[in-house]
């Protein structure tokens, strides 16, 4: 469970946030300098902020810009005490590559695959899917929503598309606001902003 009663101020826009979210897959979306990120921080203890956040631990988190170890795939699997991978993980044919010569996609999945490892209870992902291809993207939906079954998994997203596929509660930041919303709700929000 995630429960946050917060205040924060980014850019001199002040921002209240009140949730209550049990396991499951939540997208936060919004324009480019809307608090999302600033939120995730915020719930990491890495923002200044008024108010309180619970959170069930461990806690895990992917940021924006992973990078792995200069190290095999195997190597960095290992830090994470990764021993077995499901078949159809991408990362299973490579596991003797450098991990620095995976593709943004299989980079993505190797983040997603440590910090999991750890089973956190409480996942922030921090637009994790940007600038992939969409058969990478989908497979990074699909693996985040399959682990909300047993955890709170916030995303951050700026791929409509995204929304569209997983239809799942959006906590939308617009107008100096954060509102969690139904999908078709959050996507009708955000149609609004191009008129």
């Amino acid at each position: 469970m995630l429960s946050a009663d917060v205040r924060f101020t980014v850019a001199k826009k002040h921002f209240a946030v009140d949730l209550q979210l049990k396991e499951g897959l939540y997208l936060i979306m919004g324009p480019n300098g809307a608090g999302k990120t600033t939120f995730l921080r915020v719930l990491l203890g890495l923002f200044p902020y008024e108010g309180a956040v619970h959170m069930d631990k461990p806690l895990g988190y992917i940021p924006q810009h992973y990078q792995p170890l200069n190290a095999s795939v195997e190597d960095n699997l290992k830090l994470f005490g990764v021993t077995q991978l499901p078949s159809s993980s991408p990362l299973e044919s490579k596991r003797r590559l450098s991990a620095m010569k995976l593709s943004g996609g299989e980079k993505a999945m190797l983040g997603l695959t440590q910090v999991m490892a750890l089973q956190p209870k409480t996942l922030l992902v921090d637009e994790i899917t940007a600038h992939l291809d969409q058969p990478s993207t989908i497979m990074i939906e699909n693996t985040l929503k399959d682990y909300g079954r047993r955890a709170v998994v916030l995303l951050v997203t700026h791929q409509w598309d995204t929304l569209l596929r997983l239809k799942v509660p959006t906590l939308l930041f617009l107008n100096n606001t954060a509102q969690l919303l139904p999908a078709d709700d959050a996507y009708d929000r955000l149609l609004e902003t191009l008129r």
